[in-house]
């Protein structure tokens, strides 16, 4: 059975308890790290503590890497629900990469709140060079794990600013499948890919958009797992979440319990 890990701080105890792990069921071995202190007060991305929290979520990640020497396991985030059996799909989709994660926007941001991963000596050095510099830069583990993998650590900052569109001229002339197949060189040779939008999808994977409770959102007919970001807040996350439930029920989908 595979491990699943994921991290969660009291504000997040209700998206664990209530939606994310009743929708996981029995499918995998859940490796829960409770922390107990709240160090963003709001519980919204990129506020005060955010940062702190984020490096925390990385050890959990660090110590699922050594855990899993050798093997596979998934990381996603409490904000998370899932529909169907996933492990065949998320295997397949990793192939015989070292990661493959969520597309978070069209434009190819990878998200770091839901991967596959392997535990291997590339993958570790990878994630102990985002949480050395997490130490040094006010920047959360999803942009530097971005300008890691997207990018190639690249230290020209001007440079960096011109590379960084590339992704999204690409994925928005070509299919999302095909940016698999590029070389996408980085400092630590981790062989990466996308999980399947349309199996693995977020609040913002195919608009790059903010959602509000009420606004449209595309779910795929098939979707095993829904990721309810690009939204503030805990309240508008449930509502995400209960908006995405109702279409899955229109489907004849049920959560995977």
């Amino acid at each position: 059975m595979m491990k699943l890990y994921c991290y969660t701080t009291p504000s997040h105890e209700t998206l664990f308890s209530e939606w994310f792990l009743p929708s996981v069921g029995d499918e995998y071995d859940v490796v829960a790290e409770h922390d107990h202190e709240q160090r963003c007060p709001t519980a919204r991305c990129q506020a005060d503590g955010w940062k702190e929290t984020m490096f925390r979520k990385l050890q959990c990640v660090l110590r699922a890497i050594r855990e899993n020497w050798g093997g596979v396991f998934l990381y996603a985030d409490v904000d998370t629900q899932w529909f169907g059996r996933s492990e065949a799909a998320l295997k397949k989709a990793l192939g015989d990469a070292d990661i493959a994660i969520q597309l978070d926007a069209p434009y190819g941001l990878a998200c770091a709140g839901l991967f596959v991963c392997r535990g291997n000596e590339r993958v570790l050095a990878l994630f102990e060079r985002i949480a050395e510099r997490m130490l040094k830069e006010h920047r959360d583990e999803q942009m530097l794990f971005n300008e890691i993998l997207l990018l190639n650590e690249m230290p020209n900052s001007r440079l960096r600013h011109l590379v960084r569109f590339w992704p999204k001229i690409f994925l928005r002339f070509f299919p999302w499948g095909l940016y698999n197949f590029l070389p996408k060189p980085n400092p630590f040779d981790v062989r990466w890919r996308y999980l399947p939008p349309t199996l693995f999808f977020g609040g913002g994977t195919f608009t790059g958009r903010h959602w509000v409770p009420g606004s449209k959102l595309f779910v795929p007919r098939n979707a095993l797992c829904h990721h309810a970001n690009f939204v503030y807040g805990i309240e508008d996350k449930i509502k995400q979440f209960r908006s995405v439930r109702e279409i899955m029920d229109q489907h004849h989908c049920k959560p995977n319990v």
